[in-house]
């Protein structure tokens, strides 16, 4: 496609419906202006990648400023990646960048709407999070999931919950693995694969230390 420039008189438009639709937390208006400014930068104009970066980032000021006029303790946005400029740059295709900002757009709503129990609210996030993930979950690919910087996922996770982010961690896997051990007839083995354990000593190991016991034993006696 013919390159050309953004019609910016229309995407700031559609960027005024938007920010509007953001404060009043219509999740579907803002999902529906943020499509209009995803068409007019990426299919009809086709723009340049670093108009369209401007652009985005100019919106993400704008979300900004939303979350301090509504005074949210907005800490984990201050350590946030969402704000860094060089993030943009991750993205290859406008489909993928598209994806990244309605997720953001999503996530200022839910902090509009939590008001000063943002932090809580996102740590209640980060624990459905693990609980979906518990398999695969890192401090790494959680913080890039809520575009947070991982040492501040740590230290809000252990402010706001008194535990270490990798104890919750263990602890939610080793309460799956107590119950495929006295629900399932599972080898221990595949129960340590279930929980996200390539080495079976390492679980074996991990589960002793959290439950007193090892696998075979508590199986025993459960």
């Amino acid at each position: 496609m013919t390159r050309q420039e953004i019609p910016y008189k229309e995407v700031r438009e559609g960027e005024e419906k938007l920010l509007n639709a953001v404060e009043s937390q219509d999740r579907k208006k803002a999902e529906l202006w943020l499509g209009w400014m995803y068409h007019l930068m990426f299919e009809h104009a086709c723009a340049e990648p670093e108009d369209i970066y401007t652009e985005v980032l100019h919106l993400l000021t704008e979300y900004q400023d939303i979350l301090m006029r509504h005074q949210i303790e907005n800490g984990a946005y201050e350590n946030s990646r969402i704000f860094q400029p060089e993030y943009l740059y991750q993205f290859k295709t406008g489909k993928e960048l598209r994806t990244w900002l309605e997720t953001v757009t999503l996530q200022v709503i839910d902090f509009l709407g939590q008001e000063g129990g943002a932090q809580t609210g996102m740590i209640d996030q980060i624990r459905q999070y693990i609980s979906k993930n518990y398999q695969t979950v890192t401090r790494q690919n959680t913080a890039d999931y809520f575009f947070l910087n991982p040492s501040y996922l740590s230290q809000l996770f252990k402010a706001e919950t008194g535990e270490v982010f990798t104890d919750y961690v263990t602890r939610v896997r080793m309460e799956e693995a107590k119950r495929l051990l006295t629900m399932t007839d599972y080898k221990i083995q595949y129960i340590a694969e279930l929980v996200g354990y390539t080495s079976n000593q390492h679980f074996t190991r991990t589960f002793k230390k959290h439950a007193g016991m090892q696998p075979v034993e508590y199986r025993k006696t459960n």
